[in-house]
Formats: C-alpha cells, structure tokens, sequence
C-alpha cells in the first residue's frame, strides 16, 4: 500500500484529506494528441486504485476529452477544493496542449475558451488546504511560473509563488520554450508516465520507504531527459521544503 499525503504526515490529531481534479485531453479538433486521455488515467487510476494513494472517489474528479472544458474543470476545482481543510492536500493534474499561458481544455482549438494559469492559480489561492500540488503535462507549461529562469532545469523558487502562504508545489513538464513530448513506446506522455513510476516507488532511489517532492523531482527530471534527448527539461517550483514528504510506501 502506498500512502499519499495522508493525515500521518500531519500533527493534527484529526487526519488530513485528499482533494484532486485530474483532467486530460486527447481529442482536439485541430491537432489530437495521443494519450493525454490515457495520463490522466494513469494518474487518477493510482490516486484512487487498490494498491494506490488511497483517494477516496468522492474526493476526486476526472475529467477527459469532451468533459474536460475550461468551465468543467474550473468547477471541480473549486467544488473538491471547497471540501478541504487547513491540514488537507488538493491536487490538480493537466495532460494535453499547451501555450503560453494557457492550457488547451477540450474545445478551446475552436471556441478560444482556454483554461488560463492565472484561474488555476486563483483556484489553489482561494482553497484553504495547507498542501498544493499541480502537476501539468503540456507544450509551454512552464509559463505557469514565468519568473522561473528557463535555462535551469531544477529550481526551488520560494520566490516564484511568493503570494502564498501555505505549501505550494507546481511540477511541470517542460520549461517555457518547450513542447512536451509524447512516447510510443511508452503510450503516454514522457512526463506522466515518469511521474506515476516514480510515485509508484522508483523515485525512493535510498530505499527508505519514502518519496520527497526532490527524490521525485529527480528521478522524473533524470528519465524525461533521458527519454528526449535532451529535447524536454521538466520544472519544478513552489514554496515549499525540498524535504517535504509525498508518499509512504
């Protein structure tokens, strides 16, 4: 069993919750991509699956292809993450397009209507969780953090998310000059499929039975550049500590 983010890593004697939106969009009218549908599964499946997380399925949402607008996806943030607490974590998970600023939601190609960074930011501000975590799988997701220096490919900026005041971690698969690659040979985004692998146990390199936001930083860094050839340099950003613990294994 693998525990994620739970009420044991808290002091409280009350245990913390988990909250996630995870959404993916394969089916664009102007460019498919292949399996941003099939990395949101992934993701969400360990979240909520046996042998997983242990997210209850009341406290996550998943959101793929013609579900997946901007409106949708903005709503379920703001309905799960109404649900939680100050010792809880939410979670937000993206996999398809991407520009600079925005992530494609399922339409936006057609109908402009884009899911804009400044709403997902809004939405983790708003929340009253202690922890935050928005993983994003997407062409230019780096420009979540647009102060981030692009030529550095790990980066703890306190600074960067300076007007929160709570635990806030925002991993992205490419820097802001890049695209994000998807594999064949993997049938999934290089991104998502090294994020799901490390949180499964790979990234727990000390075989200590646990997973710090760096041991994985590292581990999904390592293998994304490996994969591309250099082509893609996940980011990761935040106010947080670099020790902070993810999973228990």
């Amino acid at each position: 069993m693998i525990c994620l983010f739970g009420g044991i890593f808290f002091a409280n004697s009350v245990a913390a919750t988990t909250y996630a939106v995870v959404s993916g969009v394969s089916k664009y009218a102007r460019k498919p991509l292949r399996y941003p549908d099939d990395d949101a599964a992934l993701f969400y499946n360990w979240l909520v699956g046996k042998g997983g997380a242990g997210v209850k399925p009341e406290n996550s949402t998943f959101l793929i292809n013609e579900k997946a607008t901007a409106s949708a996806i903005l709503q379920a943030m703001k309905t799960q993450f109404a649900k939680a607490q100050k010792d809880d974590t939410v979670i937000f998970f993206f996999s398809g397009h991407g520009d600079k600023g925005i992530f494609l939601s399922y339409g936006a190609d057609t109908s402009g209507e884009y899911l804009q960074h400044a709403e997902v930011k809004a939405a983790f501000k708003a929340c009253a969780a202690k922890t935050k975590l928005c993983f994003a799988d997407a062409c230019f997701s780096g420009t979540l953090t647009p102060n981030l220096d692009k030529n550095i490919s790990v980066k703890f900026a306190e600074s960067a998310l300076k007007d929160f005041d709570t635990n806030i971690v925002v991993m992205m698969s490419s820097r802001s000059n890049e695209t994000s690659i998807e594999g064949a040979a993997l049938k999934q985004g290089a991104f998502a499929y090294y994020l799901v692998k490390g949180l499964k146990g790979d990234a727990d390199v000390d075989k200590n039975k646990a997973i710090t936001i760096s041991e994985l930083f590292a581990y999904v860094s390592k293998n994304v550049v490996a994969f591309t050839n250099g082509a893609q340099h996940p980011i990761l950003t935040g106010k947080f500590d670099r020790k902070m613990l993810l999973v228990k294994l």
